[in-house]
């Protein structure tokens, strides 16, 4: 018979693997923007060619690609709570304002 501090453990991976998996799955699209004096510009921001930011509100990464004139956007993956589990806010830059999922 397992004790309860192993079932703990187990359950506490199988969260981290769901959150992990969850976390692979962002989406992502591009928008083409425009590059000045070497920055593009997404949402009234100033992002330098090469980099990127990391968003909270909308919660998500921008990323500026110079060659393509295009901002490459990751925001998180939809979340669906299933039996017993439930959706929690996160806080913070992307990717930790996505919502957790919490299952009891």
């Amino acid at each position: 018979m397992r004790t309860p501090s192993r079932t703990r453990v187990l359950f506490a991976l199988v969260a981290s693997v769901l959150q992990w998996m969850y976390m692979c799955e962002a989406s992502t699209f591009s928008v083409p923007t425009v590059i000045t004096n070497g920055q593009c510009e997404y949402q009234g921001s100033m992002i330098p060619v090469g980099q990127s930011v990391d968003l909270v509100n909308p919660c998500e990464r921008a990323s500026c690609d110079g060659q393509s004139n295009q901002v490459q956007v990751e925001r998180c993956a939809g979340a669906e709570a299933g039996a017993g589990c439930r959706l929690l806010s996160g806080t913070g830059p992307y990717p930790r304002c996505c919502p957790k999922i919490a299952c009891a």
